[in-house]
């Protein structure tokens, strides 16, 4: 994968990441709110969080000479577990800005997959 697509992947990981990060969909202001819809809020949040920063992680070490098969094996477990966390969630998710999140998230991480694996063949 060329820089310009490498730069380009960082940056919209780090731009979706931020936009989760100040979504007031995961606002943890208790006015009006059940511990469970908090505790759920959390999770969605934290959930899409980590989807990205794995992806992260994968797109800065996959050229890495010192990316040996088990980290790389833990990773895209990761990101498996966490794209099939973020799914489950997003199909419980009322709230249709938080899907278009878990969407966006979903799709990024999939597309960014996707340019590894060919860039690695």
């Amino acid at each position: 994968m060329g820089f310009e697509k490498f730069r380009l992947y960082l940056n919209e990981l780090e731009n979706l990441t931020q936009e989760i990060r100040q979504a007031p969909e995961f606002s943890m202001h208790a006015s009006g709110r059940t511990r469970e819809e908090l505790l759920a809020r959390f999770e969605m949040s934290r959930t899409l969080i980590n989807l990205l920063h794995f992806a992260t992680i994968h797109l800065m070490r996959a050229n890495a000479e010192d990316y040996d098969t088990e980290s790389e094996n833990w990773i895209l477990t990761s990101i498996r577990r966490a794209t099939d966390d973020v799914r489950v969630r997003a199909q419980q998710e009322k709230t249709a800005s938080v899907k278009k999140l878990a969407d966006r998230s979903l799709q990024l991480t999939s597309r960014l997959m996707e340019d590894l694996q060919v860039a690695a063949a």
